[in-house]
């Protein structure tokens, strides 16, 4: 029920295991049920890579890093694709939402108009987004974000001083931090996320920060904690067992043709019941058949 379960559950496992499956598989079925959920399917792309605007100082009286980077792009592809998930559905209902989220389309759709102020601008219709979302009671709301540890330590970016720059300092991180280190019953909803175990998870205690940085904010060994020390609740997925990766056999049979009675043993003890495993034995096994 929203505002009556925990503060958010965390997917965590082996690399392969099945994490973002696990995610997808949930956040449509909140959907189905009625849930407003704003997917993040991959957060290594806010802060890995290029694209970059320009750094610029951070507004005075914020608790963030001295020096911000917007992401234009990564705030685009957000609006865009919970607009798109949303538009003739629940956003009907929640207008102030819709508003900000129109908003914030429009300024990055005319970006030429303004290039100097438009990725900001955005920036502010996405936090307003969240906010109104997280404060609304009449539909149940959930923010799902896949590769979360990339939002909560360091990056693969470097300052001019070819110091690590720490997630915190990209813009687009704010509102969805703020929510996952929020009190439980300021907000009307749930927060799920999963790992990413293929990139080295760098954690905060390990960078070199400027003094407004916030050290009790910070991962070790691959635990999530909020600024309280209070840990997301874990839910470790487990390796699918020789049942599932049956069943998951004989749906790519059924597209690709090999025989999944003779393959199915074969496949789980290959892939170890790993789900990214799972997938490339059943690959490489078409691509027999069709040869």
């Amino acid at each position: 029920e929203p505002g009556g379960c925990e503060r958010g559950i965390l997917l965590d496992g082996p690399e392969g295991v099945g994490k973002s499956v696990a995610l997808v598989g949930l956040v449509q079925w909140m959907r189905e049920q009625g849930w407003v959920v704003w997917y993040v399917p991959r957060a290594t792309q806010w802060s890995y890579g290029g694209g970059t605007y320009p750094p610029r100082v951070a507004p005075a009286g914020t608790n963030h890093t001295e020096i911000v980077y917007e992401r234009p792009d990564q705030v685009l592809e957000l609006l865009q694709g919970f607009y798109e998930a949303h538009a003739h559905g629940s956003l009907v209902d929640l207008p102030e939402t819709k508003e900000h989220v129109e908003r914030g389309l429009e300024e990055l759709q005319n970006f030429d108009r303004d290039p100097e102020n438009a990725p900001s601008r955005a920036s502010d219709a996405l936090e307003d987004a969240l906010r109104t979302l997280s404060e609304q009671n009449s539909i149940p709301f959930a923010v799902a974000i896949d590769e979360y540890n990339a939002i909560t330590g360091a990056t693969g970016f470097r300052d001019a001083h070819m110091r690590v720059i720490h997630s915190d300092a990209f813009r687009i991180t704010w509102p969805f931090r703020e929510l996952a280190f929020a009190n439980p019953a300021r907000i009307n909803g749930l927060l799920v996320a999963a790992t990413t175990r293929y990139q080295a998870n760098r954690f905060e205690w390990r960078v070199r920060r400027s003094r407004r940085y916030s050290l009790n904010r910070f991962a070790k060994s691959g635990r999530l904690l909020d600024e309280h020390g209070s840990e997301l609740k874990p839910f470790p997925v487990p390796p699918w067992n020789v049942e599932e990766t049956s069943a998951l056999v004989s749906l790519w049979s059924d597209c690709s043709g090999f025989d999944a009675t003779m393959a199915s043993s074969r496949v789980y003890i290959l892939s170890s019941g790993r789900a990214r495993n799972i997938v490339k034995t059943c690959a490489s096994l078409s691509s027999i058949v069709s040869n």
